[in-house]
């Protein structure tokens, strides 16, 4: 049963009521939050039994994807494995996605590129063996999680965009 691990994603969303809201990517646990003068840093623990998918958090598009150098990405090819995805919402805000190594050592593997557009629950990648993620947002938004609550990707709710 652990080798075939996968949620149901419940594809009859309403992207209407649920523009200007900021989903989780991955399934796992908040371990820490961080507010500083500019963005609000939230950091997502997935664990190697979770669920492994990433999903957009946001509808939006891709607006840059940053990656290592001197490594191959299995998922699609590239030179260098993604360390950092920049995405765009429709409102125009700016969030960024990094991802960290699983306590195995092991990267998620990514399948985007800078144009990429996709709404909320589409699945953009992997995290065979977990990892950490952390969302980088901008100041202007209601926090709606705190640190230690449990999150699943695509469903849970971390911070609603406060419109400008």
């Amino acid at each position: 049963m652990f080798l075939f691990r996968k949620r149901k994603i419940y594809y009859k969303d309403d992207q209407i009521t649920t523009s200007g809201l900021v989903f989780s990517p991955v399934t796992g646990k908040i371990v820490d939050i961080d507010e500083n003068e500019e963005t609000l840093n939230i950091k997502l623990k997935s664990f190697p039994w979770n669920e492994m998918g990433i999903h957009m958090p946001l509808t939006g598009e891709v607006k840059d994807v940053s990656r290592e150098k001197g490594v191959v990405d299995l998922a699609s090819n590239f030179p260098g494995r993604v360390a950092k995805v920049s995405l765009e919402g429709k409102e125009k805000d700016l969030i960024e996605l990094s991802f960290g190594k699983s306590i195995f050592g092991g990267r998620p593997q990514l399948m985007v590129a800078p144009g990429d557009r996709g709404r909320r629950q589409v699945n953009i990648g992997f995290m065979p063996l977990g990892g950490t993620v952390e969302l980088r947002l901008p100041k202007n938004c209601d926090l709606m999680v705190k640190v230690g609550d449990e999150l699943k990707a695509a469903e849970s709710v971390v911070v609603g965009l406060k419109r400008k």
